[in-house]
C-alpha cells in the first residue's frame, strides 16, 4: 500500500482493520499513533521488539535516512518470505520423524501399565523364574506407578528449563552449544546449509538495500538467529577493519566453505558481490533442499527400527514366561 502512494499512517491504520491476527493489529494501531505524534517509522519499531527484530529497525532507520523507505520494506518483506520458506522446509523435513518418535515413546510409556498389568500380577504369582525381558519390562512398569518417577520427571523438566534459561541469557554459551550442533553427523551438516543460506540471503538483501559493507556484515550475523554466526561476522568485520578483503576475511574459520571464500574473491574482483550473494544463496538452497532429503529418507529406517524393537521386545517379554507356563501345565 505505501509503495502504490498510500500514506504510512493510513496504511498502517488500514491494515489493523484488514489481518486477522489480534497481535499484529494492536501493533499496526500502535504504530499509526506513534507516527501521527511525530515519531520516525524505526523508532515505532524497535518498541516492539516481540513482533519486530532489531534488523528490521536498523533497515527501516537506513531506508527512512537514504529517503528508500518504499525500496527498503519490500526488501525486508522478500527477506522475510524467504526466510519463513526456509523454516518450513526444515519443519516439513522433520515432521514425520518427530511425530513417530513421539507416538513410540507414548506407546512405550502407556501401552505396559494399561494391557499388561494384570499378567504381570499373575505371571508373578506363578512362582515360576521369569526372562530377563519380562523382569526388566515389570520393572519399568512398577517404576511408571510410582510417585518417584513423576519427581524425577519433574525435576528432569526443571533442570532443562534452568539450562535453557542459562544459555539463553550467555551468549558464550549459545555459540559453543551452536559449534557442537554443527558438529552432529547428517544434522550439523544441514544446520550449515540452514545458516550459510541465511547468511548469503541477508547479505544480499542489505547489500541490494545499499547499506555499506561493514555494516551488513553486522547485520547479516543477526538475522541468522545463531550466537555462533553473530561472533564469525563481528570476527569479519575486525578483519575487514584491519585491512584484509572480505574473501581473506571469511578464511579464519571453517564454517564458511572455500567455494563461498572463491566466489567472494571473484564477486570483489568483478565488482558484483551482491550478484554473487544471490547466487550463493540459490546454490545454498538447493543443496539445502537435498541435504533434508537425505536426512529424511535415512531418519526414516532408523525410526522404523527403533519401533520394531520396542514392539519386539514386549512381545517377547509377554509371550516367553506365557508359554513357559503353558509348558509347565
Amino acid at each position: 500500500m505505501f509503495n502504490s502512494g498510500c500514506p504510512l499512517v493510513q496504511s498502517l491504520s488500514m491494515l489493523k482493520t484488514q489481518t486477522e491476527n489480534q497481535q499484529l493489529a494492536e501493533a499496526a494501531g500502535s504504530l499509526a499513533r506513534q507516527l501521527e505524534s511525530g515519531h520516525y517509522l524505526s523508532q515505532a519499531l524497535a518498541r516492539h521488539p516481540w513482533l519486530f527484530s532489531q534488523v528490521q529497525a536498523r533497515l527501516v532507520q537506513l531506508g527512512e535516512t537514504s529517503g528508500q523507505l518504499g525500496a527498503m520494506l519490500l526488501h525486508i518483506a522478500d527477506h522475510e518470505e524467504q526466510g519463513v520458506e526456509l523454516r518450513l522446509k526444515l519443519r516439513s523435513a522433520l515432521l514425520m520423524p518427530l511425530m513417530v518418535c513421539a507416538f513410540s515413546l507414548l506407546m512405550t510409556v502407556l501401552v505396559p501399565p494399561l494391557l499388561f498389568t494384570g499378567l504381570f500380577e499373575i505371571l508373578q504369582d506363578t512362582g515360576a523364574e521369569l526372562p530377563l525381558p519380562t523382569r526388566l519390562l515389570i520393572m519399568f512398569n512398577s517404576a511408571l506407578r510410582s510417585p518417584w518417577s513423576l519427581l524425577l520427571l519433574a525435576g528432569l523438566v526443571a533442570g532443562a528449563a534452568w539450562a535453557v534459561r542459562r544459555v539463553q541469557g550467555d551468549p558464550a554459551r549459545q555459540a559453543r552449544c551452536w559449534k557442537a550442533a554443527l558438529r552432529l553427523p547428517v544434522v550439523g551438516g544441514c544446520l550449515q546449509l540452514q545458516l550459510l543460506t541465511r547468511w548469503t540471503q541477508s547479505m544480499h538483501t542489505m547489500l541490494r538495500s545499499g547499506v555499506p559493507i561493514l555494516q551488513a556484515l553486522k547485520l547479516a550475523g543477526d538475522c541468522c538467529g545463531s550466537a555462533y554466526v553473530e561472533e564469525l561476522s563481528r570476527e569479519v568485520v575486525t578483519r575487514v577493519q584491519e585491512g584484509q578483503t572480505l574473501a581473506e576475511s571469511l578464511a579464519f574459520t571453517e564454517f564458511f566453505p572455500s567455494g563461498l571464500r572463491q566466489s567472494v574473491s571473484a564477486g570483489e574482483e568483478a565488482g558484483q558481490l551482491t550478484a554473487m550473494c544471490k547466487s550463493m544463496m540459490e546454490l545454498y538452497g538447493v543443496e539445502l533442499d537435498h541435504s533434508l532429503s537425505v536426512m529424511a529418507r535415512a531418519l526414516e529406517p532408523i525410526v522404523l527400527g527403533v519401533v520394531g524393537s520396542i514392539v519386539c521386545f514386549v512381545v517377547l517379554a509377554t509371550l516367553m514366561p506365557m508359554l513357559k507356563l503353558v509348558e509347565s501345565l
